[in-house]
């Protein structure tokens, strides 16, 4: 909300598994890496979708865990 960090999704192989992770990068560089990387349990599945919240302090996802839709803050 504030255009100083973006929220992506993206795989990542964590202790040689395939992992969906939450990454919070500069707007400005998001080649430098994140700032912060919440790696997700393998059996929640695959991230469907990622929003800020109003104030841009939480983020809402939802995950299609084994076979169902589930969101989470």
């Amino acid at each position: 909300p504030d255009e100083k960090q973006l929220a992506v999704a993206a795989t990542a192989i964590v202790d040689k598994a395939d992992h969906w992770q939450i990454r919070i990068v500069p707007a400005d560089a998001p080649d430098q890496g994140p700032r912060k990387a919440l790696t997700l349990p393998q059996e929640w599945g695959p991230v469907l979708s990622l929003e800020w919240s109003p104030n841009g302090k939480s983020l809402l996802f939802s995950v299609a865990r084994q076979g169902k839709n589930e969101l989470y803050v």
